[in-house]
């Protein structure tokens, strides 16, 4: 017969650590999965904690300390977009005073089809 011990199953197994699929991984950072594969193959993510098989996987702990350490924090604009951007508007600029005088030109435009309009109801 048996040996007479007993044992929970909470006995035989060590607390295992939560594991995050590359989907997972995806979703917390919100891209793509085929994104987080380009950030493991380019070394620009944390190594992973660990396999099943050939899918890597991550605690979220790894991950959210990562993500938080990013610049940005995972935002997709450079400080360099946002320069350019908001330079378009600026009152200095001179894409600025092209848009200006573009709508100063269809203005006489959108006045003379608001008459025409007004004519025709």
């Amino acid at each position: 017969m048996g040996s007479g011990v007993c044992m929970s199953t909470t006995d035989a197994l060590p607390a295992r650590p939560v594991q995050w699929s590359v989907g997972e991984v995806a979703e917390y950072l919100g891209v793509q999965r085929s994104t987080v594969r380009a950030y493991v193959a380019r070394g620009e993510m944390p190594a992973p904690d660990g396999h099943v098989g050939r899918s890597p996987w991550w605690t979220p702990e790894t991950i959210t300390q990562w993500h938080e350490s990013r610049r940005g924090h995972g935002s997709r604009r450079s400080s360099s977009n946002t320069s350019r951007i908001s330079g378009a508007f600026s009152p200095d600029s001179s894409r600025s005073a092209w848009i200006r005088q573009a709508l100063e030109d269809a203005l006489p435009t959108t006045g003379t089809l608001t008459a025409r309009l007004d004519e025709l109801r």
